[in-house]
């Protein structure tokens, strides 16, 4: 029952106002179109920039994606399921990195214009929310990715994780976790 200007509200104020400075800026375009060989080429660059292994494209086989373009060129794009009732984020990636200080800054706001174009889209076809994925608040090396996830309010959720696995499976990582617990307890006497 939510309306866009709803959503917006419920962002912290510095991200409902950065994703209002793009809005005004000029040779902007945003849409929600199929995964394609473009929005995986910046996935991979933004991936590998970071010292990570990229998912296989298969990976993203029929998954939809927030775009972002700047004068033309394609700077970011956050790849999600739309599992009804929830829009699930896959990957969010741009090309940030490596831009001029402007640049890099109208494409950290774009960024968070798609969060808020996928709420749109998804309060326009009958979604109850946008999971925007895990958050760590543990380790400092993800502070960033979790200061920009909390910055669209919301909630934080508790996941579980189910996975089904025949006996002789289970037996044997009980066995190798068994086995890596004594070794842990031995190196660390």
């Amino acid at each position: 029952g939510k309306t866009a200007e709803d959503v917006l509200l419920g962002f912290r104020d510095t991200v409902r106002n950065e994703v209002r400075r793009t809005l005004a800026l000029e040779h902007v375009s945003v849409a929600i179109t199929p995964f394609a060989s473009g929005h995986y080429e910046l996935y991979e660059t933004h991936v590998q920039s970071q010292g990570r292994t990229p998912q296989p494209y298969r990976a993203f086989t029929g998954l939809l994606c927030a775009e972002a373009r700047l004068n033309g060129e394609l700077v970011s794009v956050i790849s999600f399921v739309p599992a009804k009732p929830i829009v699930k984020v896959f990957s969010i990636s741009s090309s940030r990195v490596g831009a001029d200080k402007e640049t890099a800054t109208n494409i950290g706001f774009l960024t968070k214009r798609l969060v808020y174009e996928l709420c749109v889209w998804g309060i326009e076809h009958g979604y109850d929310g946008v999971d925007l994925a895990y958050v760590n608040t543990v380790d400092p090396t993800k502070k960033g990715i979790t200061d920009f996830k909390m910055g669209f309010g919301g909630e934080v959720r508790k996941e579980y994780q189910y996975e089904k696995m025949s006996t002789l499976v289970n037996v044997f990582r009980t066995i190798l976790k068994h086995r890596t617990n004594h070794v842990s307890k031995f190196i660390k006497k």
